[in-house]
């Protein structure tokens, strides 16, 4: 079982605010795609814990994994879209077949952020704790 905690990664490279190099940003896209697409492939299932910000790209990455398991007050969202930035790591894909097309468009339209309660009335994620312990026993069900 692999558990990602989602700390190496939050979208914010993809913001041009952040005078990011166009290559740099078509590089990203590029190698992290088909490691999005290898985690939905690799048989051992894969745990993405949710404890703060999942945002952008980590939220695509989250996305990917099998199981999804987030703390009530983390925060989800696919920011880049307010910059007219398509999520193209196969977010949306996964997105829709979770929560259905009409939360899918919701979320992927609009940019809004939203909490772990309701991703998990969403059906985005798996299972919601109220505390970083109670996490843990729910994460450990499934390792």
């Amino acid at each position: 079982m692999n558990t990602l905690a989602g700390q190496d990664s939050s979208g914010g490279e993809r913001n041009p605010d952040l005078n990011t190099p166009p290559h740099f940003r078509y590089s990203l896209n590029t190698k992290f795609h088909p490691l999005v697409v290898k985690i939905g492939k690799i048989e051992k299932p894969f745990i993405a814990r949710i404890e703060g910000f999942c945002l952008g790209l980590g939220f695509e990455l989250a996305l990917a994994c099998d199981f999804r398991f987030a703390l009530e007050n983390a925060r989800f969202s696919m920011p880049e879209v307010k910059l007219g930035i398509i999520p193209d790591v196969s977010g949306t894909t996964r997105l829709t077949r979770l929560c259905g097309i009409s939360h899918a468009k919701d979320i992927a339209l609009t940019g809004r952020t939203f909490n772990g309660i309701e991703a998990f009335r969403m059906n985005v994620v798996n299972g919601i704790a109220k505390n970083r312990e109670e996490l843990d026993v729910l994460v450990k069900k499934y390792t």
